[in-house]
């Protein structure tokens, strides 16, 4: 059985939700969906201000990739901190991997 080389690359990854989004969007619906917004619009910001590019978002959550460079988990590590000191209290969890 003849091999097929697939194309691979390195990358870290970054991961984040919003902490208690189910809670907080069986409370405040709009708020939640407000809290969305924020995050999409951070994340975005960050990520390209670290030279990455978001993957996908999920709902409450956005996954993010960094290959250009080898210390990508690093910058995705300093977005986690980013997105925790923002003014908007914005709660995640985070993944860096």
């Amino acid at each position: 059985m003849p091999t097929t080389s697939l194309p691979h690359h390195l990358a870290a990854l970054w991961f984040a939700d919003i902490a208690g989004y189910s809670e907080r969007a069986a409370e405040d619906e709009r708020g939640a969906l407000q809290l969305i917004e924020m995050l999409q619009a951070l994340s975005r910001s960050l990520v390209t201000s670290y030279e990455g590019r978001v993957v996908k978002f999920l709902g409450d959550a956005v996954l993010a990739e960094f290959s250009k460079h080898r210390d990508g988990r690093p910058r995705s590590s300093r977005i986690a901190k980013s997105i925790l000191r923002n003014p908007q209290r914005l709660v995640v969890h985070t993944i860096c991997a």
